[in-house]
């Protein structure tokens, strides 16, 4: 319309009247291409979506409006009247044209983009000729459209920008000027060249100035330099080809060319790059998976046929607990996209009964259905060959409720009446929502959920959506029908039924929040609310966008096989990470609540909002969720200072990064067996450090930005690591792809070696991290550290090294959230290392020089000795999280076999004064791990220097909490007392260990943080009554985390036969699945005790493979990291080279290498640390408190080898 009213402004200045024909072309195209905007966005969605019925309804509203517009700019033109008749026809053609690109979106999805521009003037070229009955002008035309078809593909695959179509107007004007004739084919060509300039040119422009994200500024001289360069190509292609007699005239054309061409381009700019782009040879490239389409090796096997498409699903389920079985129906609105006669889709462990295929017009055609289990499909045989169009297919079916935890299933507790009461549950992640109902269990085939559950009267039934109906069915049952969802992935669908309870629920800002929880357990429900309600607000805040759902539900299973599971509305979680008693909680309890809670609230947004493509991209959401649980818990308890804290977690992911096992962050998967094998701490821990690494060095600001442009342009659509990057670049300006391939694509991480050049200069290196496994590899690369082999053989990181000095005052930085330097008395220094080694000139010659300054780089660093022993003794100018990176690498550095221990305890002593929790938590970390390595002749030794170093630290805190003191410094007594009584085996500590206990005993609450160490020092040297008593206090606790602090205490036990009775009571139906393995874990690191437990590991296997669940069991085998011999680390891998665990190959792997670190470790070490240790003085305990060093400290199996994540 606006274009309309400028044009006949024009018109009456100038007194000309623009040949009709041209009008209805030029004002049609326009027209349309004013509506494209919202049409585009809401097709270009429909088309991520699984293209469901509501959008349909919504494109023929809006393709009826666009046509009204044309007609209407018609008219106002003078062209169009009310008579109908032939002069119509190029009006609606027109209309069809503006239509005409994102509709090919809509329809299919494979169609190039690429066609969309010659495709739209094509049409409309053919609409004007209809009413054009002069023959050059037709020729002209037609010139037109023929030269827009064979000349649109490649020039718009060289991506015009603003330069070159100033360079086409140029040229147009060459030729107008150096020809007298007007050859009716040359100037068609003109036309459809200025025409199609303007396409690419837009394309650019909307890209940075019509779609801005809303924290930044439009690219105002860029897009000043388009829109000009539009003008003039569009005008000179007017006047080339003879349709208008005036400047004005032209301008007003080219206007109506300019405004049709922002349509084209917003269409282009909505759609993903039809492949990633090209990058640099030192750049890993990603691997094929990144595609949208299987490939051909695999298509077949395990992914589906693309004919048959789903858009909606209405779902009808019921469970019947007593039975442990269920019944259901499906009614599932399909878009048949070539004529089939069989469809394909996933079911597993389902019996099928009826199903048919019910065309749009009503038409039924039955189908018989075959199951392959080990295909895990169904392939329905249809009576009839279905046409292409919408359908609707229904289905009939019957499931078990299983007891693996997983799919459908079931889990029970025993309530405060003393009965055992049964719960149906689901857990879909990654592909076992087949397992409930027939479904495309893809990620990126998401659909709408309406989901109907028919249960006992008196049950409590949840869904992702809303309760929004509810009857009586007549036989004792209710019919309880839920709100549809947004369009989603088939592994975020859940459902719930059994005698639970809610709380009442918390109205955050429109959001019904409530906590699901068995019955009398609502008094642990409150910090879980007070968690879930910030982490909404927050995430609303972080990302720009509304939570995505009409209520959320958080849920406490009493079984789960994870620590919760992101179902957008109805979160599953396991009790520990839900449900706390504040005054009976740890630290690192309540923590864990809240990082849970905030994990799954943040995948919300990333995972069910926006998701990964396929299962190779997994690392989209599980590092996005992890890096924003951590800034949610940061902002929620800022006393925690949980981006230190996370140093700990990113130890973990460093220390299986170092292997030759590692993998990439995203990496090939195949099957659903390799889907499995995702979630692990590359995945989460390493996947979050470099989120969190690239944050700091783009700006937390500009990161945002970033990740909000993301977001508004994929919601309720599948992305693939590209788009990411594509956001971050338009936001920041900044190579993000550049800077992060290498880290997502590559596996491994760097170690950069720093040494003084010269006065003032020093050099810096890379080489790839490795621990050292004694069998002929070795070491890192960056220090001659075991042998590297050619350089230019080994992987290359561009690594955003962050340089802070110290000449003659403090060393100088800048504050980070994690904390960073102590002060800033100079700059820091930012440097990018791409090449194997690079010189800094730092000016003047500094005292200190300190890499990775802040900690938040996923790279090792190793000094000089010099460097070193200067860094060390300014200890208190670093901020906690770089003195943890520091005592970090010095270890990293120990088992690559570049740093003896000698120079490892040595360091270690000046860490006296240190007062940092994390800091600590690594200190007495690698003291248990050398307790494990120490020959028995060292080990009363290891114990004088460990007292030497924990005591005075210990006496500085005082063995009573303080009133105001915070979580964290309560936390580092336990952590204090802890370590002194298993590694220094402390007589001091025994004493206050038993009274702690007994108190608790008696009901008395106690500081939760002693009572946690007391209980690990008091197992370790713990006899038959102890192990009963604690066995006990297991069954008898009020609190998950209290259950699993005794019990899993009883792995501590150095009894042979009181392993043996614990391990017995692990295989038994008094504790549960989600638990047990992670239990025998806990075993393994058991140092005196862990060939017993292997043993007992090995006759109970199968049954271990039949009782666990399957994802737990590579978890369970997490334990053989600890193991020192090498005869048991041989055992271990000739068994299990007999007996694969094939969802987990490649963490097992990993485990089983980890393994052989330890053991070289131990062969190499060993006696130096004896020698070392023999100089360090350090009494003899006074009394015994431990027999033999066990497993890592925390309460119960969640802080040993294999937690939950």
């Amino acid at each position: 319309v606006a274009v309309a009213a400028g044009s006949l402004l024009a018109l009456e200045l100038t007194g000309t009247r623009v040949p009709a024909s041209l009008w209805v072309g030029a004002t049609g195209l326009a027209a349309a291409g004013w509506m494209r905007a919202p049409l585009a966005a809401r097709l270009g969605r429909a088309a991520h979506t699984g293209r469901g019925r509501r959008d349909r309804r919504a494109a023929v509203v809006t393709a009826v409006a666009t046509a009204a517009v044309a007609l209407s700019a018609g008219a106002l033109v003078g062209f169009g009247s009310a008579v109908p008749g032939p002069r119509w026809a190029p009006v609606a053609l027109a209309a069809a044209a503006g239509l005409g690109g994102p509709a090919a979106v809509y329809t299919d999805r494979r169609w190039r983009a690429d066609a969309t521009g010659p495709t739209l003037l094509a049409i409309a070229a053919v609409g004007a000729l209809v009413a054009v009955p002069d023959t050059e002008q037709v020729a002209v035309v037609a010139g037109a459209a023929v030269a827009t078809a064979a000349l649109g593909w490649p020039v718009r695959r060289m991506s015009l920008g603003p330069g070159a179509a100033a360079a086409v107007a140029v040229l147009a004007w060459a030729t107008v000027v150096g020809g007298r004739g007007r050859p009716a084919s040359i100037l068609g060509a003109m036309a459809a060249l200025g025409l199609l300039a303007a396409g690419p040119a837009a394309h650019a422009l909307t890209r940075r100035w019509a779609h801005p994200p809303r924290t930044e500024s439009p690219d105002r001289p860029r897009a000043a330099a388009a829109v000009v360069g539009q003008l003039a190509v569009a005008g000179v292609a007017a006047r080339v080809a003879g349709l208008s007699s005036d400047v004005a005239t032209a301008a007003t054309i080219a206007s109506a060319c300019l405004v049709g061409a922002l349509g084209l381009g917003v269409v282009l700019a909505v759609r993903r790059p039809s492949r990633p782009p090209v990058r640099s040879a030192a750049v890993p490239v990603p691997p094929s998976t990144t595609s949208q389409e299987p490939t051909v090796a695999d298509a077949d096997q395990h992914r589906l046929p693309r004919t048959v498409l789903p858009s909606r699903y209405d779902l009808v389920l019921e469970p019947d607990l007593d039975a442990a079985a269920f019944t259901g129906t499906a009614a599932i609105a399909v878009d048949v996209l070539e004529p089939v006669d069989v469809i394909v889709l996933n079911a597993a462990e389902l019996e099928i009964g009826e199903a048919w295929l019910e065309a749009a017009d009503g038409t039924r055609s039955d189908a018989t259905a075959s199951l392959d289990e080990d295909t895990e499909r169904a392939t329905l045989q249809l009576k009839d060959r279905a046409p292409v169009g919408p359908a609707t297919l229904h289905i009939r079916f019957r499931g078990v409720l299983n007891d693996l935890l997983r799919g459908f299933y079931r889990s029970t507790f025993v309530g405060d009446d003393g009965e055992k009461h049964t719960i149906a549950t689901t857990q879909f992640e990654s592909t076992d929502a087949r397992r409930a109902f027939p479904c495309w269990d893809e990620p990126d085939l998401k659909a709408v959920f309406s989901v109907t559950l028919v249960v006992d009267d008196g049950l409590l039934a949840i869904s992702n959506g809303g309760e929004i109906g509810r009857e009586a069915t007549g036989d004792g049952r209710v019919r309880v029908r839920f709100a549809e969802t947004i369009p989603m992935s088939t592994y975020l669908v859940a459902f719930v039924v059994g005698p639970l309870e809610a709380t009442d629920p918390v109205d955050v800002d429109g959001t019904p929040l409530r906590i699901v929880h068995p019955p009398g357990k609502a008094r642990l429900a409150p910090f879980a609310l007070e968690s879930g309600a910030f982490a909404l607000r927050y995430f609303t805040e972080y990302f720009g966008l509304p939570y995505p759902g009409d209520k959320l539900d958080l849920v406490a299973v009493p079984d789960f096989a994870f620590g919760a599971m992101e179902n957008l509305g109805c979160v599953t979680f396991r009790e520990t990470a839900l449900l706390v008693d504040l005054d009976r909680a740890t630290q690192a309890e309540q923590q864990r609540v809240a990082d849970v809670v905030h994990h799954e609230i943040a995948h919300m947004w990333f995972g069910d909002l926006v998701t990964m493509r396929w299962w190779n991209g997994i690392w989209l959401n599980e590092a996005f969720a992890t890096f924003m649980e951590m800034r949610c818990t940061d902002a929620f308890r800022p006393e925690w200072d949980r981006w230190t804290d996370f140093g700990v977690s990113r130890s973990a992911a460093f220390d299986t990064d170092a292997l030759s096992s590692t993998r990439p962050i995203e990496f090939e998967v195949v099957s659903p067996r390799d889907a499995e094998g995702m979630f692990d701490v590359l995945t989460y821990e390493k996947g979050a450090a470099v989120v969190r690494m690239l944050e700091q060095y783009l700006g937390e600001e500009r990161f945002r930005d970033g990740i909000r442009r993301y977001m508004a342009t994929h919601q309720l659509g599948n992305t693939e690591t590209t788009d990411l990057w594509d956001a971050i670049e338009a936001a920041t300006g900044e190579p993000a792809r550049r800077l992060m391939d290498s880290w997502i694509f590559q596996g491994g991480h760097p170690v950069v070696s720093v040494e003084r050049a010269s006065a003032g200069t020093i050099r810096l290196r890379q080489g790839i991290a490795r621990a050292m496994t004694g069998e002929g590899a070795t070491g890192d690369g960056a220090t001659g550290g075991g042998a590297t082999g050619d350089t230019g053989s080994e992987p290359r990181w561009v690594v955003p090294v962050l340089v802070a000095t110290r000449s003659q005052g403090a060393i100088g930085g800048t504050t980070t959230p994690a904390g960073s330097i102590a002060t800033a008395t100079l700059a820091l220094r930012k440097v990018l290392l791409d090449a194997d080694e690079a010189s800094v000139d730092l000016g003047a010659d500094p005292d200190v020089v300190l890499l990775n300054a802040g900690g938040s780089g996923f790279y090792r660093v190793r000094y000089a000795p010099d460097l070193l022993r200067s860094l060390t003794a300014h200890l208190g100018d670093l901020s906690a999280l770089e003195r943890y990176c520091l005592v970090d690498d010095v270890w990293a550095s120990v088992l690559a076999g570049s740093t003896g221990v000698a120079d490892l305890l040595e360091l270690l002593r000046g860490f006296s004064a240190e007062t940092d929790l994390s800091v600590w938590q690594r200190i007495t970390g690698v003291l248990k791990a050398l307790d494990r390595i120490v020959p028995d002749e060292g080990r009363a030794a290891l114990g004088g220097f460990a007292r030497d170093l924990l005591r005075p630290a210990l006496d500085r805190l005082g063995w009573e909490a303080a009133p105001d003191e915070t979580d964290r410094t309560a936390a580092l007594r336990g952590t204090l007392f802890e370590a002194l009584g298993l590694v220094g085996h402390d007589g001091d500590v025994a004493a206050p260990a038993v009274e702690l206990f007994e108190r608790s005993a008696r009901g008395e609450v106690v500081d939760p943080e002693l009572l946690g160490a007391a209980v690990n020092v008091l197992a370790s040297a713990g006899d038959e009554e102890r192990w009963a008593r604690f066995l006990a206090r297991s069954e008898e606790a009020t609190t998950a985390q209290e259950k699993l602090r005794y019990l899993g205490a009883l792995a501590d036990f150095p009894s042979d036969a009181l392993m043996d009775r614990f391990l017995q009571h692990c295989m038994s139906d008094a504790v549960r699945t989600q638990d047990a393995p992670y239990l025998v874990a806990r075993a393994m690191a058991n140092r005196v005790r862990a060939e017993q437990v292997w043993r007992f590991v090995r006759e109970h296997w199968a049954e271990a493979n039949t009782r666990f669940p399957l994802n737990s069991i590579p978890r369970m085998l997490s334990g053989i990291r600890t193991f020192s011999h090498p005869a048991l680390a041989a055992d271990v891998i000739a068994f299990l080279a007999e007996h694969p665990v094939p969802q987990g190959v490649k963490t097992v792997a990993q485990h089983e290498e980890r393994m052989r670190v330890t053991v070289a470790l131990r062969e190499r070490e060993g006696a130096a640390l004896v020698s070392a240790l023999a100089g360090t003085g350090g009494a003899e305990p006074s009394g015994s408190a431990s027999r033999g060093s066990t497993s890592s400290p925390g309460a119960g199996p969640g802080a040993g080898p294999g937690a939950p994540r």
